[in-house]
């Protein structure tokens, strides 16, 4: 299995017709895994897209120092890291698409004067669920005020998602990618529900009271 933009695909890893034989490499974004039912093993990557996996051997291609159309291609000093990541059960019992996300999207830490502070120990801005709906994207809007938040579901299953944030909602639509309106939402206090499709993106554009 290997990930693809906001979805999965599964891969042959057989090496047997001329067409297997051919595909000596394939891509992928931020991920690929091989598993059986009970045990599996992920290779995680920030950087690298090129993936080949032939019975139980992975690999991942870190250069390709190519001739053509650039011949100083990759070459001086190169700087990337990648995780193995063996696992229990498949990629979505051990939770590997978000393992990826936290991997490629580190928490970034400011360092500031000693201050008492407004916020409590613990505090979130958004919570969603369940587990297979990832928030991708949480900005402001190219031409208002409102807060664009947009979803995907990355486990190939139907959900109903629960959105919580951390202020009342006065107002949520959802648009396309462009952010136009489709339609209007009625929102629940600190958030909002939404019903997902299988590797679906929806986009919601939010404002608070």
């Amino acid at each position: 299995t290997y990930e693809i933009p906001y979805a999965t695909i599964q891969r042959s890893t057989g090496n047997r017709t001329s067409f297997e034989k051919a595909r000596f490499e394939v891509p992928a974004q931020r991920w690929a895994d091989l598993s059986q039912k009970d045990y599996g093993v992920s290779l995680i990557n920030e950087s690298k897209y090129g993936y080949d996996i032939k019975g139980n051997l992975m690999r991942l291609s870190l250069l390709r120092s190519p001739t053509s159309p650039d011949p100083m291609a990759d070459r001086g000093y190169q700087d990337f890291s990648y995780l193995l990541y063996p696992h229990r059960g498949g990629w979505r019992e051990a939770g590997t698409a978000r393992l990826a996300v936290e991997y490629n999207q580190p928490l970034l830490v400011f360092r500031t004067k000693a201050h008492s502070g407004k916020l409590p120990k613990e505090k979130s801005f958004v919570q969603v669920m369940p587990k297979n709906v990832f928030l991708t994207v949480v900005k402001k809007a190219e031409d208002s005020n409102y807060w664009i938040l947009r979803f995907v579901e990355m486990y190939g299953e139907p959900a109903a998602v629960a959105v919580n944030l951390d202020r009342k909602v006065k107002g949520v639509e959802e648009t396309d990618l462009l952010e136009r309106k489709i339609a209007a939402l009625l929102p629940e206090g600190k958030g909002f529900g939404f019903n997902i499709k299988p590797h679906e993106i929806r986009t919601f554009r939010v404002t608070f009271r």
